[in-house]
């Protein structure tokens, strides 16, 4: 009797009388191999009698070999790729969600802005977890008591104004005129208050 190699994605044992199917987590990609082999760190397979292993997405990694899925990249760290072995640590003062293929938002006392960098929050703002994102989306959610407005850049008291050298708000000098306010560059607000 001849013997005849095992199918791609199969194997058998020596002098078997059966092909069996690789188990998920491994694959074999050539007829007659003796043995399957277990997927790559960065890759995964679910599925048996495999012939290749599947890569792990964008957003996922997988340090270990023989797995049969991913896992999602810890908060504060990014995967922009896909067959990756480990996620990245997100860069200087940047954020990221779990699952994230980019750090998007800043870490705790900063925001990420319009320009696409981590700017330290103002005085006038409560910036106290990772993931501050854009003021102009959150409205009054990140103002401390008191401020309101864009950047939290307008006071709620009246016969108060926001001084933009300090970040506060201060008490009018009693001269009735209008003040500018304004928030620290690169970032302009416009908007007036009456004393």
């Amino acid at each position: 009797m001849d013997c005849a190699g095992c199918p791609t994605g199969h194997t058998s044992g020596t002098a078997a009388e059966e092909c069996y199917g690789c188990e998920p987590g491994k694959y074999n990609n050539a007829v007659g191999s003796g043995a399957c082999t277990d997927c790559a760190a960065g890759k995964y397979e679910v599925q048996n009698s495999s012939i290749a292993c599947d890569e792990c997405p964008e957003g996922k990694s997988q340090v270990a070999s023989g797995q049969l899925s991913c896992t999602d990249c810890i908060a504060g760290s990014y995967n922009p790729g896909t067959g990756m072995s480990t996620c990245v640590d997100c860069p200087g003062d940047t954020y990221s969600e779990v699952g994230a293929t980019v750090c998007n938002s800043c870490v705790r006392g900063y925001f990420y802005s319009t320009e696409g960098s981590c700017i330290e929050c103002p005085a006038s703002t409560t910036c106290n977890v990772d993931g501050g994102s854009n003021f102009s989306n959150l409205g009054l959610s990140y103002c401390n008591e008191g401020y309101m407005g864009p950047l939290c850049a307008t006071c709620v008291v009246p016969g108060f104004f926001y001084n933009p050298e300090f970040r506060t708000c201060d008490a009018c000098d009693g001269g009735g005129k209008d003040s500018q306010l304004t928030s620290s560059p690169p970032l302009l607000l416009l908007a007036f208050s009456s004393c």
